[in-house]
Order: structure tokens, then C-alpha cells, then sequence
């Protein structure tokens, strides 16, 4: 687990280029976009809330606990 928070603007590869962690968090994008159209409407919206989920997480990717879901 990295100690240090990124600098700047966050990607997965900066974060964690591991092909299982890509995997993993891209598993997790079609249920953030279903729970965003219960939450929005409008397209542009939903995939705005999406976006800033994802964002959140990788900015907050090295606090994660090792053992803990992703959904969570």
C-alpha cells in the first residue's frame, strides 16, 4: 500500500498499473453507471457522477485496505 497520496491529476496506471487492479476497478464502472441513472436523468449528468465516483476513488486509491470490497 502506497503511503503517499498522488500528486496532481489521478489515473489508474498512477495509481496502480496492475492488470488485476484495472480490471478491478473497471468491473466496478457498469454498476456506478446503473446506480447514476437511478440518480439522473439526463445522460451528460450521470456520467458526471460516474466520473467524479471514479476520480474520488483513485485520489483516495492508497488509503484502500488491502482485504476490503470495492464497493464499499
Amino acid at each position: 500500500m502506497n503511503a503517499e497520496p498522488p500528486s496532481g491529476p489521478v489515473g489508474i496506471s498512477q495509481v496502480d498499473g496492475r492488470p488485476e487492479t484495472i480490471g478491478m476497478v473497471e468491473a466496478c464502472i457498469l454498476g456506478l453507471r446503473r446506480y447514476a441513472a437511478v440518480l439522473a436523468r439526463n445522460q451528460q449528468d450521470q456520467d458526471a457522477l460516474v466520473h467524479d465516483c471514479l476520480v474520488r476513488a483513485l485520489e483516495r486509491w492508497h488509503t484502500r485496505r488491502e482485504d476490503a470490497s470495492l464497493r464499499s
